[in-house]
């Protein structure tokens, strides 16, 4: 199961909203609040754009906080170890890299030895 936060800015009321959607495989919902309660809306193609339930967003914000709140909450996210889908990736990649390095690095040495010997002769 994936999240991902979806963020609206409403320039009419000078507000941004911030609701997470859910994704299993090939299905979607929208999580929101309901004043009381986390509820989910599963998104078909005949309710695509239209909300069949009553949703408020997670939270809301005055659009000039977006930015201040989002670096915040990054920082948060950093300071908590979480890491991103996009981070794991990054990290996989370096760790690979560093083994194909010390191969390479053990395949040199393994070729300057036989230079070595063949220089001596």
């Amino acid at each position: 199961m994936e999240y991902k936060l979806i963020i609206n800015e409403d320039f009419s009321s000078f507000r941004v909203t911030f609701w997470l959607q859910e994704i299993m495989g090939q299905r979607m919902s929208i999580l929101g609040w309901d004043g009381k309660h986390l509820i989910s809306q599963l998104i078909t193609n005949e309710n695509e754009g239209i909300p069949m339930k009553e949703f408020i967003p997670l939270f809301s914000l005055p659009l000039m906080m977006k930015e201040i709140f989002i670096k915040a909450f990054l920082n948060a996210a950093s300071d908590m170890k979480v890491q991103t889908v996009n981070e794991n990736l990054v990290v996989g990649k370096m760790e690979a890299m560093e083994k194909h390095l010390e191969s390479a690095e053990k395949n040199i040495e393994k070729l300057f030895s036989l230079i070595d010997k063949l220089v001596k002769k």
